[in-house]
């Protein structure tokens, strides 16, 4: 399988909420210089109920992941990028709550 390598991602990561709850209607403002300190090194930018917003800096290929109530978005800054969506996970283990981790697809 070909991968390219991501130098800087802004990773946003929405949390669904469960069925009865709802998000808060709120907007949150992020320094300058907390947002060039992230990319710089990476790091979180902000973390609510309903999301966590951070900068993850890749220089190598990532691992196969699956997140089940979680939906991520990449912004791709410097360097290229190859997603691969579908398939059946290899190897698959659950390393934290809603979050599959696997050798390849």
């Amino acid at each position: 399988m070909k991968r390219s390598l991501a130098v800087v991602a802004l990773l946003a990561t929405w949390i669904a909420p469960a069925p009865a709850q709802q998000p808060a209607d709120q907007v949150t403002y992020v320094d300058a210089t907390k947002v060039a300190e992230a990319f710089a090194k990476g790091g979180a930018l902000d973390t609510g109920s309903d999301h966590v917003a951070s900068v993850l800096r890749r220089v190598k290929p990532g691992q196969v992941e699956v997140h089940t109530r979680e939906t991520d978005t990449f912004y791709i800054v410097d360097g290229t990028a190859t997603f691969v969506t579908g398939g059946t996970i290899v190897g698959q283990k659950e390393v934290r709550a809603n979050q599959l981790t696997g050798t390849d697809i």
